[in-house]
């Protein structure tokens, strides 16, 4: 059970930071800023990155709120902000 549920949050996990990723990759994109030359228009896009990192910190706290008798170790705590495997040993 408790693996299930780390799986099922570590998928969601994974959308929110692709979808981060892929909105900070058309944010910094040079050549979609010159398209708008509209700095103000663009500093929308951005302001939608700050959401979704407060999003993930709102979902994050959550997620803890609900497995904390689940967690055994800190994986769970990679799940909206990823890791690098070599340092979890």
């Amino acid at each position: 059970m408790p693996e299930d549920k780390y799986q099922q949050w570590k998928e969601y996990g994974n959308d929110i930071k692709e979808l981060r990723d892929k909105l900070l990759n058309i944010a910094s994109n040079q050549k979609y800023q010159d398209l708008l030359r509209n700095k103000k228009i663009n500093n929308e896009l951005v302001k939608s990155l700050k959401y979704i990192d407060r999003f993930r910190n709102l979902a994050e706290e959550k997620m803890l709120q609900k497995v904390e008798p689940l967690i055994s170790d800190e994986k769970w705590f990679t799940i909206f902000y990823g890791y690098n495997e070599e340092y979890l040993d």
